[in-house]
């Protein structure tokens, strides 16, 4: 179903007083030292309060996952009186920057200071309280020594990361289980010059400073961090013990509690749930009133914003701007050239979200896109459909969001809409799995929608309605490897020589391939019985989709990884290798084996950047120099030549 604003009651969050007032927070857009940031205050009815707090982040994916409670949180705080500052570290999320720039660890440590001052200037408080989870605990708990001496009231810190050697080893732990298939591999998990995290890359200097980091050991600490520090432990093993110590032997009053809700909140967007009794638990303590007085906001939703009060963020090759639009006040950041041209015949992309992550995308994928784009003289709109990141209402209770809902192909419908408004004559829609699903259905449905490449399509058409949690159970997943993989493990002869040894079995793959032999025999004998009876099978109404798009004229670009598991469901409906789909003249076929599932590699993310660079160049800039017609001086790249 569409985003709900249903509330914390039925998402867990107990006996808390609930204030319908408490739910139309305010939400102000911040811009400081190229880091973008969200100010929500309180309303008139909140309770008065002399303290802020800035929330810090934690790293790469596991932004992603603990967005959405993070923008509760800081409802939450500011429907109890206290000021929140939510931000993106300088080159991470939305901010300016690259993960390349030098010196990430200090750089981030300044972001952290510079929101505890444009905190401190924008609303007057008197007191400000540091709060992180998992590696921002580490930057809260940094920052707080950059800063004069009791600058920061109280710290609390979230599954903290107290010895950076830890926290690399569970990185690479966490990495090798994301390597499953041969496009995963692209990238090295790590050289001298870095280390790569689902995606995102950590450089050697970083490396370095966070593995010589250890809250626990003496000295590390050279003043009081606060007056008074929480401490949620998400393990007994998270070193918190010696935190504490060290904190306590500097004056600092320590309380400590566990974390039960950690595996629950931090994992993936569209299953998470938010740990409703930590954040009472938080915000009671930092407002010191017990736990049943902390006011819940019955919802998440904001205050619109307004087309002229958000900073606009000049790069040295791009230009944003954020914005709340549509009826339902849907969010998007319009990232353009710096000399942008609109009309009839500027195109601009419009980037769906995979999933039910926010706009920035599994490795930064929504930003890097974006900006790679305006480098080429287009513009883009990535976009947040409704109920997830930073669009006016946001699902609260678990599974309340459905990525493949119908509803959500009418919020692409009203960008595309909106982006027409605004003076661009065609809209391309690019998206990954789901957002792939969503700009497939919504290209046959808008007048505006000129073009889609879409990646990694996993299912042609889902049963309306159905659960997040069945679509979990649907989607292919890791099992569901494609069977070229399978193929090429049953003939690898290292393999057998571990199987000869007892080290390794094959008969978990002979299943599989044997499996897939009779469901492919299966489907070819119940599609002979529908064409003999013509019944409306899933493959007939399929092709019916397609033959839509193609009525319509509009050129649409289905791009898989050669290792997808989504090639098994290109086949059901046409064929090995998708030659059912030859007979379409505006649907083309593109594969790739260096395109992994999520476009986490560097490698994948290079290959599909060069394959827009061609569809839009094919499709949308006739003549070679057009795109970077649109920017006046811009050079135009290789790809683009």
């Amino acid at each position: 179903m569409r985003a709900a604003d249903s509330g914390g009651a039925t998402g867990g969050a107990g006996d808390g007083a609930h204030d319908p007032d408490a739910a139309h927070g305010i939400m102000q857009p911040l811009l400081f030292d190229g880091c973008y940031g969200w100010l929500h205050l309180p309303a008139a009815s909140a309770p008065a309060g002399g303290c802020g707090v800035v929330l810090c982040n934690p790293f790469g994916q596991e932004a992603i996952m603990t967005h959405r409670g993070w923008r509760f949180l800081a409802t939450q705080l500011a429907a109890n009186g206290m000021p929140a500052l939510r931000f993106d570290y300088h080159g991470t999320g939305d901010s300016d920057g690259l993960e390349s720039d030098p010196a990430r660890l200090q750089a981030w440590t300044h972001s952290v200071v510079a929101a505890v001052r444009t905190l401190r200037a924008r609303t007057g408080v008197s007191r400000v309280a540091l709060c992180g989870i998992r590696l921002g605990a580490l930057l809260a708990a940094l920052a707080t020594q950059a800063l004069e001496a009791d600058a920061i009231d109280a710290l609390v810190l979230l599954a903290p990361v107290v010895r950076g050697r830890d926290h690399l080893r569970e990185l690479r732990a966490l990495q090798s289980t994301a390597r499953s298939s041969p496009a995963d591999q692209l990238d090295p998990a790590e050289t001298e010059t870095f280390m790569t995290v689902v995606g995102n890359r950590i450089y050697r200097d970083a490396i370095d400073a966070i593995h010589a980091c250890d809250l626990g050991q003496p000295g590390q600490l050279r003043q009081r961090p606060a007056a008074r520090m929480l401490i949620l432990s998400a393990s007994a093993l998270d070193g918190a013990t010696r935190l504490a110590e060290a904190a306590g032997a500097l004056g600092c009053a320590v309380t400590r509690a566990p974390f039960g809700e950690y595996e629950t909140y931090v994992s993936y967007p569209e299953l998470n749930d938010l740990p409703w009794q930590a954040f009472r638990r938080v915000t009671a303590w930092l407002a010191d009133v017990p736990e049943a007085a902390v006011r819940v906001p019955a919802t998440a939703r904001a205050s619109r914003l307004a087309p002229d009060d958000a900073p606009v963020l000049h790069g040295g090759d791009f230009v944003e701007r954020r914005m709340h639009y549509a009826a339902d006040g849907l969010f998007g950041i319009l990232c353009e050239p710096p000399t942008a041209a609109r009309g009839d015949g500027a195109p601009v992309v419009l980037i769906v979200n995979t999933g039910a992550g926010h706009h920035v995308g599994d490795a930064r994928m929504g930003v890097l896109c974006a900006r790679h784009l305006a480098r080429r003289g287009i513009a883009s709109l990535r976009m947040d459909l409704g109920g997830i990141g930073d669009s006016v209402s946001l699902a609260l209770p678990r599974y309340s969001f459905q990525p493949y809902s119908s509803a959500l192909r009418h919020d692409v419908t009203a960008a595309a809409a909106w982006l027409a408004g605004q003076g661009f004559g065609r809209v391309a829609l690019f998206g990954i799995c789901s957002g792939a699903y969503v700009g497939l259905h919504a290209a046959t449905e808008s007048e505006h929608v000129a073009g889609a490449l879409l990646v990694n399509l996993q299912r042609f058409i889902w049963p309306e309605g159905l659960p997040i949690q069945d679509v979990v159970q649907q989607r292919p997943g890791p099992r569901q490897a494609a069977t070229r993989v399978y193929l090429a493990a049953a003939l690898d002869t290292q393999k057998w020589v571990r199987v000869l040894r007892g080290d390794a079995e094959i008969a978990s793959i002979a299943r599989e391939l044997g499996r897939r032999v009779l469901a492919r025999l299966g489907t070819r004998a119940r599609n002979l019985a529908a064409w003999i009876t013509r019944a409306d099978t899933p493959v007939r109404q399929v092709h019916r989709l397609i033959r839509r798009l193609d009525d319509r004229r509009v050129p649409v670009w289905l791009v898989f990884g050669g290792y997808d598991p989504g090639l098994a469901e290109l086949a059901t409906h046409f064929g090995a290798g998708g030659r059912g789909l030859r007979r379409y003249r505006h649907v083309k076929l593109a594969m790739s084996d260096e395109i992994d599932h999520a476009l986490r590699s560097y490698a994948a993310r290079e290959a599909l950047f060069a394959m827009l660079d061609t569809y839009l160049r094919t499709h949308f800039c006739e003549d070679a120099d057009a795109i970077a017609a649109l920017v006046a001086d811009l050079e135009p790249e290789p790809a683009l030549r």
